[in-house]
């Protein structure tokens, strides 16, 4: 079976509901986590403390809009940079962008 031990996993939306879920659930497995918000910037500290503790795995926090692309770049970079690479992105922000027809 595949592992996800010492792996790297972005995910956005990362710091409440199913996106801390997700968070939580990789961790559990050993994978390293960053985790990006748009505003949840307690919550997500909270979640990366509380991963860091339980799991013994490295969690940092991103913040950033996932609707910018810019915020995105840095995201990804951020996470290279402070967890030596990057596996798996799970896109679970919602964007607050809507394009028209």
């Amino acid at each position: 079976m595949y592992s996800l031990r010492n792996r790297v996993a972005l995910i956005t939306g990362g710091s409440r509901g199913l996106g801390a879920l997700v968070a939580q659930k990789y961790a559990a497995e050993g994978c390293n986590v960053a985790i990006n918000y748009a505003s949840s910037k307690d919550a997500a500290e909270k979640l990366a403390a509380e991963l860091q503790e339980s799991y013994k795995v490295k969690a940092i926090t991103i913040q950033g809009d996932a609707g910018v692309q810019n915020d995105c770049v840095n995201a990804v970079k951020t996470t290279i940079d402070q967890l030596g690479g990057l596996d798996i992105i799970v896109s679970n922000a919602v964007s607050r962008y809507y394009p028209g027809p």
